[in-house]
């Protein structure tokens, strides 16, 4: 995203085209407001991301969209409820799946700042979404592995960050992390490997857990 609009480039930074503009937030059309990407689809030829819309006394708009890499087809996938969070889509292996963020079981309290922000799956083929996560804490930033069984995500539910994994239902969740927590967390091509960021640190740990090892520390 650049300004809020779209745009797509070759791998060598050439040729950058934006393929949607963004909208003022007063009069955007669905899915043109602010835009954030999220993730292309496996065939590499749409985009999600997520739109917002700001507004006074928390009365905000998001939606979670999609668009072709050359910017036609646009369309909306998740925008209810409204009023809610919906935002951080990732595409799954497969092409069937989108998970992203939502706080629709437990919104964010503007005035003590507590929030529950769930982990949800959309079936992009029945249009069934699930929440996966179903807990009251800061559960964000999923992330899929290359084969599609599981989803990696960030949670405060300890009091501090962690990444955990999951199975793609929402079940088998095991904490990855120990001492120092992390956030962030990213698979390595082959499945084998998370990496993660603790504390402006880039740390990398087998897909179980095991042997976190930091590459980059943070001055």
């Amino acid at each position: 995203s650049r300004g809020g609009n779209i745009a797509v480039m070759n791998a060598d930074g050439s040729d950058v085209k934006i393929i949607m503009e963004s909208q003022p937030a007063a009069t955007a059309d669905l899915c043109r407001a602010g835009s954030f990407v999220g993730s292309w689809s496996p065939d590499g030829q749409r985009i999600t991301f997520y739109s917002a819309v700001i507004g006074e006394g928390g009365n905000n708009t998001f939606w979670v969209c999609a668009v072709n890499a050359d910017g036609s087809g646009l369309e909306l996938l998740v925008g209810a409820p409204a009023g809610r969070l919906h935002a951080e889509p990732a595409w799954s292996p497969d092409g069937r799946y989108i998970a992203f963020r939502d706080d629709r079981d437990g919104p964010c309290v503007a005035a003590g700042g507590e929030c529950n922000y769930d982990i949800f799956t959309l079936d992009l083929d029945t249009g069934e979404q699930k929440n996966v996560t179903n807990h009251p804490s800061l559960d964000i930033e999923p992330a899929w592995s290359p084969d599609g069984e599981w989803i990696v995500f960030a949670s405060n539910r300890t009091g501090q960050a962690h990444v955990y994994i999951m199975d793609a239902g929402g079940a088998n969740l095991r904490q990855l992390t120990g001492e120092g927590g992390g956030m962030s967390p990213r698979w390595s091509r082959d499945g084998s490997r998370i990496a993660f960021s603790r504390g402006g640190s880039i740390v990398v740990v087998n897909a179980d857990g095991s042997d976190p090892q930091m590459i980059m520390e943070a001055e």
